[in-house]
């Protein structure tokens, strides 16, 4: 058993979808992933909370969400 048509499909796939919508759903995914790290967050003092960045990479296909308070990987 196998598949037929799949560089067909793979090219179509490419030619149709372009990296504007891909960069636009990263982003936003990213976004939402920052809002509820920041929402789950511990709060005594707010550090931890207001540390939880989002950075863009790799020409907006990568989003990484991570906070940089010192102690943020204790918890």
């Amino acid at each position: 058993m196998g598949f037929r048509g799949v560089a067909q499909l793979q090219k179509a796939l490419q030619k149709n979808i372009g990296l504007d919508a891909v960069k636009r759903v990263v982003k936003q995914n990213g976004a939402e992933m920052q809002e509820r790290a920041q929402r789950n967050a511990p709060v005594d003092s707010g550090t931890l909370k207001r540390s939880i960045g989002m950075e863009m990479s790799d020409v907006g296909l990568t989003t990484t969400v991570a906070p940089t308070a010192e102690y943020a990987p204790c918890l």
